[in-house]
């Protein structure tokens, strides 16, 4: 009996050393020990064929660094699908050469992340030139109307000739956010949300991203969902600068 209790004592000291080495030495902090929480994610789409070729493609998620991926399941009677990867994620595409009928698809998946939070240094300035790999985060797009006049004359009004990034985001923040709300079918491009004052998140966020390529600043579009428990849409749109 005192060989246990000594060998459990030693073992429970020896976790205790091992923790305090990784967070010493292995720069581990302590959110690496908490319990992570898991997601159950399901995804779930319909439509009605009459006879005729059908395609259908989402964005599906990737496992990096902030955010791990598993126990993957679809399913779609009577339609194929294939799953394409890339460096900006996955996507997945169901088909059929004749779909007839009401068609379900279904995508669950079980998901972990890790939340970051970025400081931006507030003397930072808007650099006058990038590599050329961000030369497409910088251009002008059919939905998002760089070198419009409009874009222009807002973003002079609410950041001039501002040459600090932290300012410079912030108050192209401050405008969009103060958009009057609104949900919108389809697509809304960025110099419809200026002309009406109003967006859904994805007027807004191509309105962001148009200010802040205005600005100098490379910014692109991502999409995603809002982990949320219940069954109405929580589909979303942000950005990334």
């Amino acid at each position: 009996m005192p060989f246990y209790r000594i060998t459990a004592l030693s073992m429970i000291g020896l976790s205790i050393l091992l923790m305090a080495i990784k967070i010493l030495f292995w720069d581990y902090g302590f959110n690496k020990f908490l319990p992570k929480t898991t997601y159950d994610v399901s995804v779930a789409m319909s439509f009605e064929g009459y006879n005729e070729a059908i395609r259908v493609s989402t964005y599906l998620p990737q496992s990096d660094g902030r955010q791990s991926i598993t126990e993957e399941t679809q399913s779609s009677p009577g339609l194929s699908f294939s799953l394409e990867s890339s460096v900006g994620g996955n996507r997945g595409y169901w088909e059929s050469e004749m779909a007839n009928g009401k068609k379900q698809i279904s995508y669950s998946y079980q998901f972990s992340g890790v939340s970051q939070k970025f400081v931006i240094d507030s003397t930072l300035q808007v650099k006058p030139h990038y590599p050329r790999i961000f030369d497409q985060y910088l251009e002008a797009t059919p939905e998002i109307q760089v070198d419009h006049s409009l874009i222009d004359e807002i973003y002079q009004e609410i950041a001039g000739n501002e040459v600090h990034l932290l300012p410079a985001l912030s108050a192209i923040q401050a405008y969009t956010g103060a958009l009057t709300p609104r949900p919108f079918k389809g697509v809304t491009d960025a110099l419809t949300a200026a002309r009406l004052g109003e967006a859904s998140c994805n007027g807004k966020s191509r309105l962001f991203v148009a200010h802040a390529r205005k600005a100098g600043i490379p910014s692109r579009l991502v999409g995603g969902l809002i982990l949320e428990n219940g069954t109405k849409k929580t589909s979303h749109h942000w950005v990334e600068v």
